[in-house]
């Protein structure tokens, strides 16, 4: 039997979140038989850059990486994401924490060293997600301003060559009633769904007082985020509405965001959630939940399904941090995967979170799950974040993400009270249509 060779990373230079949360993206495009694939990272340097490299499917080849441009500093929100537009040309969008970002173009797409600038979308960008909804309809989604900003949406008709004017439909802190509402932020995901126009949304409330917290006895900013929320987000329209399908106006704040509640977890941790839709378009969100009242690294993955009346509630593996990531498929039959980062009992370590790759499947729905698989690309390597390869009509490639991993035991990153080597460290992997390469 022929040995199966082992997958070749596409960098080793990776800074911290080289493959962003699911808040940014894509940072992977199918373009006919290549993938490309931006990430944050840099040779001998401790600022990650933008760098873009192509996967050559038939020939089963890298090509790259290229450096395309320049971080303005060590912050991994200027990491990249990529899109094309009608003309076939390559976007890339980088630098964009509370600024306009650098927005570079290559018109022919098969030269990944060649680009030139392109001009600036918005004077105020943050977590900039780009999705084609229909051959007609592609969205742009971002925070404006900082943690206590509002979030906006862009809508393009030629495929994100230029984009319309923007509009506000969540800022948590507008027309506060009292000091949490005046101090409410929001951190979010994103789903197409299948009417080719609206978004599924799922989002947290994030606390930017800053208290010690009631039960852990510390504070520690990044945790901050409670309760889950979901709304549907019509793009030519504007207008918003529950699973139920009741209005909520906007931009929503919120006190007004009681009628979006899915789950209220204060003061158990969570975060934004992984968000999907099943065969029938009805919102599935997939989260880490903190489980114990006095150990802060103790989470279980909940699945949360709208049955058309309800939210059913399921849950599956434990993790150590609240940004373990997750991704999650429905299939045809109803069989749904979620592959989700497992920590290792070291989450106090990892800033974002980190630890192994895990498939779990469930056949009856969401109510249960058992475990399937362990998908580790290389072993005694820490893991986290997935984006999906996006085919050309924004359509995610059946079986395909890139991740990436790194040598622990801490994170990229370093915690506070955990010496970490903080170089750039992180290795890429593309797992295509169900193998690595």
């Amino acid at each position: 039997m022929a040995k199966t060779p082992s997958p070749r990373p596409f960098a080793r230079c990776g800074a911290e979140k080289m493959i962003y949360d699911s808040r940014m993206g894509p940072q992977a495009l199918r373009m006919g038989r290549r993938v490309v694939i931006a990430f944050h990272g840099a040779e001998g340097e401790l600022p990650g850059h933008p760098h873009v490299v192509a996967y050559e499917i038939d020939a089963g080849e890298w090509i790259g990486p290229y450096r395309i441009g320049t971080a303005a500093g060590q912050d991994h929100h200027f990491a990249p994401v990529i899109w094309t537009d009608d003309t076939g040309a390559l976007h890339a969008l980088y630098n964009c924490h509370n600024r306009p970002g650098d927005h570079l173009v290559a018109t022919n797409p098969q030269r990944l060293d060649r680009w030139q600038a392109a001009g600036p979308i918005a004077e105020c960008i943050t977590y900039p997600w780009v999705r084609r909804l229909s051959h007609q309809l592609t969205a742009l989604v971002y925070r404006v301003q900082g943690h206590l900003g509002y979030t906006v949406y862009h809508t393009s008709t030629d495929g994100g060559a230029t984009w319309g004017p923007p509009r506000s439909f969540l800022d948590f802190n507008l027309h506060p009633a009292d000091e949490a509402d005046a101090m409410a932020g929001t951190y979010w995901a994103y789903a197409p769904a299948a009417d080719g126009r609206s978004l599924h949304v799922g989002f947290c409330w994030w606390d930017e007082r800053r208290n010690i917290h009631p039960n852990y006895r510390f504070k520690r900013d990044i945790f901050s985020r409670y309760d889950l929320f979901y709304a549907r987000l019509d793009t030519v329209t504007g207008e918003m509405t529950s699973a139920g399908g009741s209005p909520l106006p906007t931009p929503l704040n919120r006190k007004q965001a009681a009628a979006a509640m899915v789950r209220e977890t204060y003061p158990a941790w969570t975060n934004f959630p992984t968000v999907a839709a099943d065969t029938e378009d009805r919102p599935m969100l997939l989260v880490p939940i903190s489980l114990d009242d006095h150990d802060p690294w103790r989470y279980r993955f909940r699945f949360l399904r709208w049955n058309g009346k309800a939210w059913t509630d399921g849950d599956l593996a434990e993790t150590d941090n609240a940004w373990a990531a997750s991704r999650l498929v429905s299939s045809a039959d109803d069989t749904l995967r979620a592959d989700v980062i497992t920590g290792t009992g070291g989450g106090e370590e990892c800033t974002y979170g980190g630890g192994t790759i895990e498939r779990w499947i469930s056949s009856d729905g969401g109510s249960t799950w058992g475990k399937s698989a362990e998908l580790v690309p290389q072993a005694g390597l820490l893991y986290n974040n997935f984006q999906p390869v996006l085919e050309a009509d924004g359509r995610e490639m059946t079986g395909s993400f890139v991740t990436h991993g790194w040598s622990g035991p801490g994170g990229i990153w370093p915690a506070p009270g955990f010496e970490t080597d903080d170089r750039n460290r992180g290795t890429g992997f593309l797992r295509l249509e169900g193998t690595w390469v």
